[in-house]
């Protein structure tokens, strides 16, 4: 617009007004036509300006309303994910709950000693790194070295080493149900495909792997019929409850001391000897 009016002043105003001097133009109507161009030309910036405001608002706008449409597919992300675990922990919590009425006298408890635990499974773990992830097993926490024993009678398996869980091992047992340990300190006396009794020893408590920075602990998974992890908290409390009422009544735990002469055998005798 401003080249519009520069070339009409080019074309028409002043050639116009040098001629018009000579004709009777006076000075007063010179003067006029400058200000009313002035005035012109102040119109034609306000009005640049006016659409430059308006036109950086709505811009304004466009990102504000970007942002809240991001903010909104996070929320819904977020939720979307929640309902997912909460689905997940609850189909996770029938199965754990249908493996508990399943169970039999004769499991044994994992770990052999002094343990701790809580329910944990599902807490997010490894925020902020490329290995987030959700918790799929127990932790139970015992000292350094303590004894880790089969849950029941089964086939042992991928005995090794892996970057999260370092020294790992399955079980199968015999009802199908696959048990998974990790951050061990060591391994027992074991070969991939051996065949063990409830309560053989595996291996010992450690901290190897990612859990390196904490305390020495188990993370012992439940896969019922080798299939996803659910939550072992139940099964574990019941274990728990059941080995607290025998010892209350001075008996030795199920599974434990399976046959005469074992290594087991020789150290659920020394537990249970008052003078030990």
């Amino acid at each position: 617009m401003l080249e519009d009016r520069m070339a009409v002043l080019y074309a028409q105003g002043p050639s116009h007004a040098t001629g018009a001097l000579g004709d009777g133009f006076n000075f007063v109507e010179a003067a006029s036509r400058n200000i009313l161009l002035d005035a012109i030309l102040d119109a034609d910036r306000d009005r640049l300006l006016d659409t430059y405001l308006a036109a950086t608002a709505d811009v304004t706008d466009v990102a504000a309303l970007s942002d809240d449409l991001r903010s909104e597919v996070a929320l819904r992300e977020s939720l979307v994910a929640q309902r997912r675990d909460a689905i997940q922990l609850s189909e996770s919590e029938t199965a754990a709950l249908i493996e508990v009425e399943r169970l039999r006298s004769d499991l044994a408890f994992p770990v052999v000693g002094d343990y701790s635990f809580v329910d944990t499974f599902l807490a997010a773990r490894m925020a902020g790194t490329s290995d987030v992830h959700r918790h799929q097993g127990i932790d139970i926490f015992a000292p350094e070295g303590t004894p880790l024993v089969a849950v029941e009678r089964g086939i042992v398996v991928k005995i090794g080493e892996v970057r999260l869980g370092g020294l790992r091992l399955w079980l199968i047992g015999e009802s199908g149900t696959h048990y998974y340990y990790a951050h061990l300190s060591g391994f027992a006396d074991l070969t991939e495909g051996q065949f063990v009794e409830t309560g053989h020893v595996l291996g010992y408590v450690g901290n190897t792997g990612n859990a390196r920075t904490t305390p020495p602990h188990v993370h012992f998974q439940v896969h019922p019929d080798g299939g996803g992890a659910v939550n072992g908290f139940p099964l574990l409390d019941a274990l728990r409850a059941r080995d607290a009422e025998l010892s209350a009544a001075g008996d030795i735990a199920y599974g434990l001391c399976p046959r005469s002469g074992s290594e087991l055998h020789e150290l659920c005798q020394r537990r249970s000897d008052p003078a030990s």
